[in-house]
């Protein structure tokens, strides 16, 4: 048995068992469009049988660490977590082995994009950081774009908005103009303008990035484009706009199998629904998300649809399936340690305390969600704005006189 010139004794069994892994890596690779934004089962399935035994030889590591960085960005968007961690970890630790900078620059980076979507912050900042380190002394500006702009993205979850700007700054610098980085980075920059409460310039922002991503053609990227403008155009009052980019971006994500999207953008439909009226489509739209994201394990975005769903029923008059949603949401927040989620969601409650005749717990449970808000290093003006108004409101009508 022969391969690329060697010769292979048939009775040399763990030599022939290394010739079949490196062909079959190879074999994998060269089938794999690299076009594509789709991952087959069939293709999923057989990459990750084969790199259980590539990464092993030192051998196959070329082909190995190709197909790895192959199939990252396929199985992060199908949800798959832990277990592909593991995958990444000893692909690290091979890349570290054979001196390969490259591959363990773009290794961290993945790495980091995990731990992100799991709410592991500090995880997720020591590997992006040390991607960006990595890709730096490699010559490596896309790779380091890259990180820079997750390790934005990382800031800005964690409501740290002069970090996410600063980063995604320091993205665009390093990205060719064009390119789908820059436009990320740009992205980016619209959400920490939704935070600051500057939503005409987020939407100005997004409708660009829209624009670029329906001109080049990538489903992934426009789909999410679709999504995140119908939920900023939410802020703006402009629903109607809101329920067809969402659906759009559903159809998108659904067509390819990018379950974490798909939930999101239903859960901005709901929304959307909700403020245009209609209660009942609001919950459809909710229905198929707790099981989304619990395949994907998105806990605060569990903690978010809660919130939501919590706002249906306070508006349906349903205060007891209200204030269950609400707790629940409140509840799964902190024990994320996410300050302005827990406070999203005490704000919701304090409406629903207000809607019931209770003005005195309403400006309690106010005061709680501001003393979350303060734990951050930047206080958000939106939220923050919209709590004291509330108060205010409520506070002006205990005062004035009862006839």
């Amino acid at each position: 048995m022969s391969d690329a010139g060697t010769t292979t004794d048939p009775d040399d069994y763990p030599a022939i068992f290394r010739l079949y892994v490196t062909r079959g890596l190879r074999a994998t690779l060269d089938a794999f469009d690299a076009a594509t934004e789709q991952l087959d089962e069939a293709q999923r399935e057989r990459g990750l049988h084969l790199l259980s035994y590539g990464l092993r030889l030192d051998n196959a590591w070329g082909d190995a660490r190709d197909l790895t960085l192959t199939l990252a960005p396929h199985l992060e968007r199908q949800g798959y977590r832990q277990a592909w961690m593991a995958v990444l970890k000893q692909a690290l630790a091979q890349a570290d082995a054979q001196d390969d900078g490259a591959a363990a620059a773009q290794l961290h980076l993945r790495l980091g994009r995990l731990h992100i979507l799991l709410g592991e912050h500090a995880a997720a900042a020591g590997h992006l950081t040390e991607a960006v380190r990595l890709a730096a002394a490699q010559g490596d500006p896309a790779t380091q774009a890259h990180a820079l702009e997750r390790l934005g993205y990382n800031a800005f979850d964690r409501s740290e908005l002069d970090a996410a700007q600063h980063y995604a700054e320091a993205a665009l610098a390093l990205a060719a103009p064009d390119s789908w980085l820059a436009i990320d980075a740009r992205h980016l920059l619209a959400w920490v303008a939704v935070r600051e409460g500057a939503v005409p310039e987020a939407i100005e922002i997004l409708q660009h990035v829209l624009a670029r991503q329906r001109r080049q053609g990538g489903r992934q990227a426009l789909a999410a484009a679709l999504r995140d403008l119908g939920t900023v155009y939410l802020y703006a009052g402009r629903y109607d706009q809101a329920i067809a980019l969402s659906e759009e971006a559903i159809t998108l994500f659904v067509a390819l199998g990018n379950r974490f999207g798909e939930a999101v953008a239903r859960m901005s439909l709901g929304v959307a629904r909700w403020y245009r009226g209609d209660p009942t489509q609001a919950l459809a739209a909710f229905a198929p998300c707790d099981r989304l994201f619990e395949q994907v394990d998105a806990r605060i975005y569990l903690a978010r649809l809660y919130n939501n769903r919590g706002l249906v029923y306070r508006d349906l008059d349903e205060a007891g399936r209200a204030r269950a949603f609400f707790d629940l949401s409140i509840a799964v927040a902190r024990a994320e340690q996410d300050f302005y989620e827990t406070a999203n969601a005490l704000d919701s409650l304090a409406g629903l305390h207000r809607r019931t005749g209770d003005a005195a717990a309403a400006l309690a449970t106010w005061q709680m969600a501001l003393d979350e808000l303060a734990h951050l290093p930047a206080l958000p003006a939106y939220l923050t704005n919209l709590i004291r108004e509330r108060m205010a409101t409520v506070e002006e009508a205990r005062s004035e006189p009862r006839p």
